[in-house]
């Protein structure tokens, strides 16, 4: 989806003056954004006719934060213009890293319960337990 030139006048007063050097219109990066939200690209899947990839997604991230998306379609809402369906926009978020102390997964080579640190007094001290109260002691287990 392109937008019209009537769509884009309606809807170019509820963007923000642009910063600093301009190197892409700001239509084009709406053109883009209509582009992704169509065919569900990600964004370096976006085509070369748009510009580089991340060249539209930095104003578009400012948009969205600032709430200028969230106005622009509403505008183009208002009167039909586009037929967008917006309950939830989530934008190239297939890939998320996490780095490795947040799994909560134990480190490889991490020592097992078996050999925490006094584990040797603590096999001693049950087995002295054993050898004066009998068998029925119990198993022997590493303290919590």
């Amino acid at each position: 989806m392109t937008l019209a030139d009537a769509q884009y006048e309606r809807v170019a007063p509820l963007l923000p003056t642009p910063r600093g050097k301009l190197t892409i219109p700001q239509r084009q990066v709406l053109d883009a954004l209509f582009y992704i939200a169509k065919e569900g690209c990600t964004w370096r899947g976006l085509p070369a006719e748009f510009g580089h990839w991340h060249t539209i997604y930095m104003p578009l991230n400012r948009w969205a934060n600032a709430g200028v998306l969230e106005r622009v379609v509403t505008e183009l809402q208002r009167d039909q213009l586009a037929a967008l369906e917006l309950d939830a926009l989530s934008l190239d978020s297939t890939i998320i890293k996490l780095h490795a102390h947040g799994t909560g997964a134990l480190r490889k080579g991490a020592p097992s319960d078996r050999t925490l640190a006094g584990w040797p007094e603590h096999q001693a001290a049950c087995a002295r337990r054993r050898r004066a109260h009998g068998a029925d002691h119990g198993p022997c287990r590493p303290r919590q």
